[in-house]
């Protein structure tokens, strides 16, 4: 992390949101589960900080999970146990955007890009909720 960043993090009163990958990537996290991604956050912070995680709980394409799939790229799994106990709320919901990317026709590493993405409204209005209109709203999971 950028030096400074997580002795802000450890002091700041605000609520902290993860807004989790979308698929892991090979070398780095592959295999990781939304709880591994936020044990490795917490850990580089120096304590539990995360109050919300956001988790996309819809399923891409057919053909753009073959994609990934060919890459090693994998979506995040996110396991419901009754009885783990979590310092963290999860927030489940549709992230995805539908918009296809465009790339110019001379970029080439427009091939390798992702082409999964967070749409940014729906995020925006998941984030809104949690920090600004109040939780009774969203569906969460402890």
């Amino acid at each position: 992390m950028v030096k400074g960043i997580p002795e802000a993090l450890r002091k700041t009163k605000a609520k902290v949101v993860y807004n989790c990958n979308l698929v892991n990537k090979p070398g780095h996290t592959e295999k990781f589960s939304l709880d591994d991604y936020v044990l490795s956050i917490n850990k580089h912070i120096g304590r539990d900080r995360i109050d919300f995680v956001t988790y996309n709980n819809k399923k891409p394409s057919r053909e753009l999970m073959k994609r990934y799939k060919n890459k090693k790229e994998l979506s995040i799994e996110f396991q419901n146990e009754r009885n783990r106990k979590r310092n963290y709320r999860i927030v489940q919901a549709d992230m995805l955007s539908d918009a296809k990317p465009k790339y110019s026709q001379s970029d080439i590493l427009a091939q390798v890009r992702s082409f999964i993405r967070h749409d940014p409204r729906k995020l925006a209005k998941i984030l809104i909720t949690i920090l600004e209109l109040g939780l009774e709203n969203i569906r969460f999971v402890r």
